[in-house]
């Protein structure tokens, strides 16, 4: 599992969502549920705070991995689904550090085209296809470790790709929605002084 760590900023911008749920209380259940919350809502996209819809997530460039023997597989035209399936199991608010952490699972499937080149033993590899990879808890837990280090190697890159997409898109929520918005909690000076 990854923990995120993300760090918000407070801004000016009063956008309207009937998923936002703010927290009067500075606790992870609340966090964790206000979190469970916005996820469909987020989701979906909210075409005025420039957040588009994130489930299917089409990657927006090619991603090549090197895999054992001197093979590489590159992806293309790639397209993650699954981010609406995500739960968080425990978000927490580090308040003196002003960030968040997320500790959340999804089920991922990364559909796209494929293309493989290399060379294992005696033999050239130079093919391409349709690619279906599920990534989820329940099946990683199952698989033998061998199966489990291919998964890693297919879908480490795509879901880094993912989480930083995620990010990018956390951070417009922030910058779109005000600090009163998502917490009933009154800031004190304490919060504005500078480390």
């Amino acid at each position: 599992m990854k923990r995120l760590t993300f760090i918000g900023r407070l801004v000016t911008r009063n956008y309207k969502s009937d998923f936002i749920h703010p927290c009067s209380e500075l606790n992870d259940e609340c966090f964790t549920q206000a979190t469970l919350d916005a996820i469909p809502g987020v989701v979906r996209g909210i075409p005025e705070a420039g957040i588009p819809p994130l489930d299917p997530l089409y990657l927006d460039k090619n991603i090549t991995m090197a895999l054992p023997g001197n093979v590489k597989m590159t992806f293309h035209n790639g397209k993650l689904l699954g981010l609406s399936t995500c739960v968080p199991s425990k978000v927490s608010s580090r308040r003196e550090q002003r960030t968040f952490v997320f500790d959340i699972q999804c089920n991922f499937t990364i559909k796209g085209h494929y293309s493989i080149v290399g060379r294992i033993l005696l033999f050239n590899l130079n093919t391409d296809g349709n690619a279906k990879i599920k990534i989820c808890a329940n099946i990683l837990g199952v698989l033998n470790s061998n199966s489990q280090l291919v998964a890693q190697e297919f879908g480490g890159p795509i879901l880094d790709y993912a989480i930083d997409y995620a990010m990018n898109v956390t951070q417009k929520f922030f910058d779109a929605y005000t600090y009163d918005q998502i917490s009933h909690v009154p800031l004190t000076d304490d919060f504005f002084e500078e480390d």
